[in-house]
């Protein structure tokens, strides 16, 4: 807030997390949800972003179900060798 008699700057909270029933996860919400808002309002003229056609990249994502499935692998292999490792190591 601006005080008009001295021009100087007071800072003052809007939202306290855990006071008036506003928590951490309220917060971004509320910011996430008007930002967006604001985003769509000041688009809506000039673009019509439902309308747009959606084309997948296959590409991509079969590279990133491989990758998933050899890191899955990967971990599962770690996991099943960790017992010998102890038992080599007392």
């Amino acid at each position: 807030m601006i005080h008009l008699q001295t021009g100087a700057f007071r800072q003052s909270a809007l939202f306290t997390s855990g006071e008036d029933g506003y928590h951490t996860y309220r917060i971004p919400a509320i910011v996430a949800t008007s930002r967006q808002w604001v985003q769509n309002v000041e688009l809506r003229p000039y673009a019509d972003l439902a309308a747009t056609p959606v084309h997948p990249q296959w590409t991509a994502l079969a590279a990133f179900v491989i990758a998933l499935a050899v890191a899955t692998s990967l971990v599962a292999w770690m996991l099943s060798r960790l017992p010998a490792a102890f038992a080599a190591n007392p």
